[in-house]
């Protein structure tokens, strides 16, 4: 069987399964500035022993707003699969998201999703995630404007634009992350 969680629940282990396969990724950060966030880490059917009728919770990471990195997902003791960087945040050498766009940058693709793209002159496009894209980045205009949300599966947002740097438009939101659990 498999079941999707989208928000926080509970998974309980049926009767007879000792071992789940865990798809997951953490939220994606918020775009700031002329920056996208990154989209959030992820596990693939990552094999976990189980003991039937357990009940394990689940804590779906929530996608950062503007300048905001991703939540965590945590799935029960199991596993903690971190939220994206904000578009203003700096890389560390363990991250293992990808990153978003800086000014006329496309968002980073990974194997499932395409990066968000720069919206031509300033608004950075957000990191690839999951099953979804990263958010656009806002395109060039008199005023601001704001950066394109990242898509279900925790794409990074999209960077937003202003004519001039301290009139930026609002980094678009990063999308929420996704659990998946097979047996």
């Amino acid at each position: 069987g498999t079941q999707t969680f989208t928000s926080n629940g509970t998974f309980t282990v049926p009767a007879g399964v000792t071992k789940i396969l865990v798809t997951a990724f953490g939220g994606g950060g918020g775009g700031s500035g002329a920056a996208g966030g990154g989209g959030g880490e992820r596990i693939i059917k990552k094999a976990y022993s189980v003991t039937p009728g357990t009940a394990i919770s689940i804590k779906i990471g929530v996608g950062g707003t503007d300048a905001v990195a991703g939540g965590s997902t945590v799935i029960g003791s199991l596993v903690t699969v971190a939220g994206g960087i904000s578009g203003n945040g700096t890389v560390p050498n363990t991250y293992k998201g990808t990153v978003g766009g800086r000014g006329k940058a496309n968002g980073q693709d990974n194997f499932m999703a395409y990066g968000g793209k720069s919206g031509g002159d300033k608004g950075g496009g957000g990191g690839g995630a999951g099953y979804d894209n990263g958010g656009q980045g806002a395109s060039y205009g008199d005023y601001t404007h704001d950066g394109g949300d990242g898509g279900i599966g925790a794409g990074g947002g999209g960077g937003g634009y202003g004519l001039y740097p301290e009139r930026y438009g609002k980094g678009g939101k990063g999308g929420d992350g996704i659990v998946i659990i097979e047996w």
